[in-house]
């Protein structure tokens, strides 16, 4: 084996490495959402119809999920100024409408 390939190897190793980390990851992340596609919920700032489900890792490295989806006004329509939000994690949020 030479050198080089040696570096080939552990190169591979560490990408397999990385992929499996982000799967559990991404699992944890999974395993802390707290609403669906299609539910309606608030953080306080945003009125959000969930469309999309994410994650991201926070300054500790902790993964969370995202919650991204139409802005709605305190009426209940789509905002025209800010059509779309986002609202990362779960704290301080709260289930306004369950979806059907």
């Amino acid at each position: 084996m030479t050198l080089e390939e040696l570096n080939k190897y552990i190169s591979e190793i560490k990408k397999k490495h990385d992929i499996a980390v982000n799967e559990v990851r991404a699992l944890y992340a999974k395993s802390q959402e707290l609403y669906k596609v299609g539910d309606i919920m608030t953080n306080g700032i945003f009125i959000v119809r969930i469309v999309k489900i994410g994650w991201n890792l926070d300054f500790k490295g902790n993964p969370y999920p995202i919650y991204r989806g139409d802005s709605l006004t305190k009426k209940g329509t789509v905002s025209k100024t800010a059509p779309t939000a986002i609202i990362y994690g779960n704290e301080g949020t709260k289930l306004i409408k369950e979806s059907a």
